[in-house]
């Protein structure tokens, strides 16, 4: 199994758990840019 794709299922769940945090989700879409940008 692909780690990468494990980490999103799970970065993605957390963030469902905290969606009330604007900052969460700021960084969230910062870490997401970073990642899809780098691969």
């Amino acid at each position: 199994m692909d780690m990468t794709i494990k980490l999103f299922i799970l970065i993605d769940l957390y963030l469902v758990f905290w969606k009330k945090s604007g900052e969460l989700q700021y960084f969230y879409s910062t870490l997401r840019n970073l990642l899809s940008g780098g691969l």
